[in-house]
Formats: structure tokens, C-alpha cells, sequence
């Protein structure tokens, strides 16, 4: 792959979308093709190895509580309130999502990007996320820091390595 500004986290990288464009150009990536959705996290890559997941794991959304205890109606409002305060904090809010689309590969393979570049998708950052190596419930494994990623598009492709015995590139598995 040509030189770009690169992110890493084990066998996988994410390249801000913007590296590719020409100068005053905006790339856009297409959003019919969404992958790996999930209500928790994002999963953007297992390790075929280890079992542990690169990806992106959501906050439940905040819940405002009023501290002066007004417009509470009495205890039979204020529970079915409260009910309804926790039921909306329940739900998560996704920060990412990670799509496809072959178009836009096409379109970067003739800017540099390298034929054969093991292209997972595109990541769309809604906010700066966080993309944690965890187990599936999202503790961290310690093999991997976390990497920070600001709010935007990224092209997130896996890494590849020499292998001696064939002779050929292949994919790093983690």
C-alpha cells in the first residue's frame, strides 16, 4: 500500500477516508450495504485465533433526573416516570457502523491503494470512538491498546505478512 496516515491496532488498520481525495475533494462511502450491525458493539474484526474482537462497544444513552423533584405529580407519577427515564437510558447509542462498498474500493485501488489489500470496510465514526481488543462482553485482553479515533470515515483494512514456506503474502491472523 502507498504511504498513508495510518492507524494500527494488531492486525488491523484504519485510514482516514479523506487521505485518499484530491485536493477540495470529498469522498463519501455509500451506506445501503451495513455490516456486522449489533445492538452492543460494533464488531469490525474477530481474531480467528484468540476469539477476541477489534471493534467499537456502545454506551447506554445518559438519563437527566430532575434534583428538585418537580412536576413529579406524586409517587404514582413519579415511578411511571422513572420507569420510562430508565426504559429510554436502556437503549444504546451507536457511534459506528461499518459498511461496504465495493465502488469505493474500486475507486481507491487507483489511488493507491494496492491490489489484493485485504479490505475489511469502511468505518463511519458518528463521534470519536474508541476501538477496544476485548472479549465479547468488551473486557480488554491487554494485548492491544485501545486506539482513538476521531469522528469521520475510515477505510479499515487487515495486514498482511510474508510467508516463508509458500513463498506468498497472506493475511496476518490474530
Amino acid at each position: 500500500m502507498a504511504k498513508f496516515k495510518t492507524i494500527h491496532q494488531g492486525d488491523i488498520n484504519f485510514i482516514p477516508l479523506q487521505t485518499f481525495a484530491k485536493p477540495g475533494e470529498t469522498l463519501a462511502i455509500s451506506r445501503k450495504k451495513e455490516i456486522r450491525p449489533h445492538s452492543k458493539r460494533l464488531l469490525i474484526q474477530e481474531g480467528e485465533l484468540t476469539g477476541h474482537h477489534h471493534g467499537v462497544w456502545f454506551m447506554p444513552k445518559p438519563a437527566m433526573f430532575r434534583e428538585d423533584g418537580a412536576g413529579s405529580g406524586g409517587a404514582a407519577v413519579a415511578d411511571k416516570m422513572l420507569k420510562k427515564v430508565v426504559a429510554k437510558a436502556a437503549k444504546t447509542t451507536i457511534t459506528a457502523k461499518l459498511y461496504r462498498d465495493t465502488n469505493m474500493v474500486r475507486r481507491l485501488r487507483n489511488r493507491g491503494l494496492l491490489e489484493g489489500a485485504p479490505v475489511v470496510g469502511f468505518l463511519d465514526a458518528k463521534t470519536n470512538v474508541t476501538i477496544k481488543h476485548a472479549s465479547e462482553d468488551g473486557k480488554p485482553t491487554g494485548e492491544h491498546a485501545p486506539v482513538k479515533l476521531t469522528k469521520g470515515s475510515y477505510l479499515v483494512t487487515g495486514k498482511r505478512e510474508f510467508d516463508p514456506r509458500t513463498q506468498r503474502e497472506r493475511r496476518v491472523v490474530d
